[in-house]
């Protein structure tokens, strides 16, 4: 798994895989990038309701959304993460955390980049600016998408040294 290594971490998930070039790949750019955010609470509603064929979201305390930095959230007009975990949210009652952590900069396209790097332009992007929201909780973080996983690997270990008693993934769709 792309986080063996990097930190404690209770579960991974991921919905599709996806491919280059793929269907999959197609319908996510749908929703990063040409609004289709219906189709993102759709497919998190549909992704809920498998986790809640196994029993997972009686585990979560809070599902937190990968922030997007308040400038590209304005410049789309929204965050396809948060779509993601409306549905999801929606199908699996688990309370999503709205404020408290935020993304205090705002960093360049990470698309060409590979781990180490994505890594390091990551390591001081996230701020937990009201920690008692996630302390002792075990916190699902939800994104869209998963390539190297730095993204989530840089949040998880804030929210961890911010007193999140566990920290787990759920991308919706992730590169084979």
């Amino acid at each position: 798994m792309k986080f063996d290594g990097w930190m404690d971490y209770q579960d991974a998930h991921c919905f599709f895989l996806f491919s280059e070039g793929g269907r999959v790949q197609h319908l996510m750019h749908q929703i990063k990038y040409k609004g289709a955010q219906d189709v993102g609470r759709f497919l998190g509603v549909w992704c809920g309701s498998e986790l809640n064929k196994y029993n997972w979201p009686f585990t979560y305390d809070l599902i937190l959304p990968i922030p997007m930095h308040a400038q590209r959230a304005r410049d789309r007009g929204y965050n396809q993460a948060q779509c993601i975990a409306e549905g999801i949210s929606s199908s699996t009652q688990i309370p999503i955390i709205w404020g408290g952590i935020e993304r205090i900069k705002n960093s360049q396209t990470l698309i060409h980049q590979n781990r180490q790097e994505r890594f390091q332009v990551l390591e001081e992007v996230f701020q937990v600016i009201n920690p008692s929201l996630i302390q002792g909780k075990h916190v699902l973080i939800v994104d869209d998408t998963l390539t190297t996983g730095a993204t989530m690997l840089a949040l998880g270990q804030k929210i961890k040294t911010a007193g999140a008693r566990q920290v787990s993934f759920l991308a919706l769709a992730a590169l084979q």
